[in-house]
């Protein structure tokens, strides 16, 4: 194995994200440089990466159509909501 060198990456990014990041690294007792180098690791291993995001992407949306939609059940009862959907499943 080669010897471990390191080099300094330079980032924009806003000053209240990397002000949030540097206060909760702290709070959890880990340099944010750990932080980083473990998602740069991740992203280059698994080689993709997951984004959160709270709005429905396209395939959720359809799925959300297809729920809605009486033709795509496979039952004669017509759901009026997901949670129903989903308790009629336990």
């Amino acid at each position: 194995m080669g010897m471990n060198t390191n080099t300094t990456l330079t980032i924009k990014l806003p000053k209240k994200l990397r002000d949030d990041a540097k206060r909760t690294a702290r709070e959890l007792g880990i340099p944010l440089t750990t932080v980083v180098t473990h998602h740069l690791k991740q992203f280059t291993l698994e080689k993709e990466i997951t984004l959160s995001n709270k709005r429905p992407n396209a395939e959720m949306r359809e799925a959300i159509r297809q729920l809605r939609d009486p033709r795509f059940l496979k039952t004669t009862k017509r759901y009026t909501s997901f949670g129903e959907l989903l308790a009629d499943t336990k």
